[in-house]
């Protein structure tokens, strides 16, 4: 009457291996690579907003040690708008900063090795450790621990945890 037994457990088809698009056979970059590529960016970062600061009186209360809060927002707010203009683009298009780019390196999903949507770059890999950073002792155990998550065999930091990301070689 009844073919199937009710009490067997569900059969399933097992794969050996779920086809990905060359995520495991991808290079990571280098520790050294990627910081090369993080110097570059502080660089041009500090080269266009300076200038702001310089020629505001940001500078002046700086130097004093008194930068008020409307100016701790301001320097947030240009500092944003500083990031995306240098690499907005080239995030959304080739998940790679300008010094990233420089380096023949790209950020990627560590998933399925797309790249990034920019809003996960944005609130997941900058975005939620620069708030960690903010809180008192967490922040600065943070800056020694998070770039030395590096040193991981898949050398991966606590943005990249956070984000779902890794960063890769780019092939010429």
């Amino acid at each position: 009457m009844y073919d199937q037994n009710p009490y067997a457990p569900p059969a399933a088809e097992i794969l050996d291996r779920i086809a990905q698009p060359d995520v495991e056979e991808t290079e990571l970059a280098g520790r050294g690579t990627r910081l090369l590529a993080a110097v570059i960016d502080g660089v041009l970062m500090a080269a266009l907003f300076f200038p702001w600061a310089f020629f505001t009186p940001y500078w002046e209360e700086a130097m004093k040690g008194e930068v008020s809060m409307a100016y701790q927002a301001q320097g947030v707010i240009v500092g944003l708008l500083v990031y995306l203009v240098l690499n907005g683009y080239h995030l959304a298009r080739h998940g790679q900063t300008l010094g990233k780019r420089v380096m023949g390196i790209r950020i990627v999903s560590a998933h399925d090795g797309q790249i990034l949507p920019l809003w996960k770059v944005l609130l997941l890999r900058q975005l939620s450790v620069a708030l960690i950073a903010q809180i008192p002792w967490i922040g600065p155990l943070l800056g020694l621990v998070n770039p030395l998550l590096i040193f991981r065999e898949d050398r991966r930091c606590l943005h990249d945890l956070i984000a779902g990301s890794k960063v890769i070689r780019v092939s010429d």
